[in-house]
């Protein structure tokens, strides 16, 4: 049992950063602060009260807070699901996150 267990972990280990620039799974940071600055840029050049610099800024944020304020775990955005953990709300024509169902909800 315990060298099916190793061969098995041996087999699912994680890519090595070679690997992964093989893969091209990832980007430099250099580019993913280029990306978070160009979408703020976008939200500071749009007209004041307009559904555009609304949209702007909702993109921006929620770009950089995944970018600099990860998940501890990447399952809630994994596992998000149309009409269960995101919404679409037709009336203010915007997705929500709905994360209450998650087991940890009551402690945050």
């Amino acid at each position: 049992l315990r060298r099916q267990i190793q061969r098995m972990v041996q087999r699912f280990r994680p890519p090595t950063s070679e690997e992964l620039d093989q893969m091209q799974r990832w980007l430099p940071w250099e580019q993913v602060v280029q990306v978070c600055e160009r979408l703020k840029q976008r939200y500071e050049r749009g007209e004041r009260g307009s559904e555009q610099r609304a949209r702007a800024l909702m993109e921006f944020l929620v770009v950089a807070m995944y970018v600099y304020f990860p998940p501890v775990r990447a399952s809630p955005i994994r596992q998000l699901e149309q009409g269960q953990s995101l919404v679409w709300d037709p009336e203010r024509r915007k997705w929500f996150l709905d994360l209450r169902k998650y087991k940890t909800y009551a402690k945050y």
